[in-house]
């Protein structure tokens, strides 16, 4: 996939690895770590990732959310993928749904209301809770991240306002929408999705937890 290689990644038999050579620091590295990062057995991190203490457990916590849009046209749901920008620090190229990080003091509801205008202009839609929650390793500070799945529907019509952390977008059908995605955490989350929308009880399926003010 275009902007999956370079110095930032490698096709590895079991999944995409991250190369630490791009002379980020490990403060920084932490920092921007949006999406997964995920780590193949037995491979290592070199000396850009900060040195593990192996005396202690890794620390469990839920830092992100992952909010997948969709709409439906003729009673088909098609998907909104944003393609990052090249300038990225980070997956330079990659195509994604909504994600981001919980501010202090927000509830994850609250961040992915905010990462939905903030990264398509999209306000005051539904918010469903898909029953999955992702995870990922982080190991510049040794955790086990969960990230509650979201989703939110959009008006046919509805216009899309990137920011500059994208730089194209696209409504995809369900097919072709698992190609374009590259992490097993998205993936999921979009399957599950698109299973509940096509169930024939889709209401108890994807339950509404989040509705805008009337």
């Amino acid at each position: 996939m275009e902007g999956l290689t370079g110095k930032h990644f490698k096709q590895t038999t079991c999944q995409k690895q991250y190369i630490s050579d791009s002379g980020l620091s490990p403060d920084r590295l932490s920092a921007i770590l949006a999406e997964h990062l995920p780590i193949c057995p037995g491979k290592t991190q070199n000396s850009a990732i900060t040195s593990l203490n192996h005396d202690h457990m890794p620390q469990h916590q839920s830092r992100f959310v992952q909010i997948h849009i969709y709409r439906r046209v003729d009673d088909v749901p098609e998907y909104l993928l944003l393609q990052r920008a090249q300038d990225e620090d980070l997956y330079p190229g990659l195509w994604q749904m909504v994600t981001g990080g919980i501010e202090p003091g927000e509830h994850a509801v609250q961040a992915a209301r905010r990462e939905l205008q903030e990264e398509t202009g999209i306000a005051g839609c539904e918010i469903f809770l898909v029953p999955y929650v992702a995870t990922f390793y982080l190991a510049s500070d040794d955790s086990i991240n969960s990230v509650p799945v979201f989703a939110a529907e959009a008006r046919p019509e509805q216009s899309i306002t990137l920011s500059r952390e994208h730089q194209r977008m696209g409504w995809y059908s369900f097919d072709t929408a698992m190609e374009l995605l590259v992490f097993p955490g998205h993936k999921e989350g979009l399957r599950i999705l698109h299973h509940g929308l096509t169930a024939n009880d889709s209401a108890h399926f994807l339950p509404s937890i989040d509705r805008p003010a009337t």
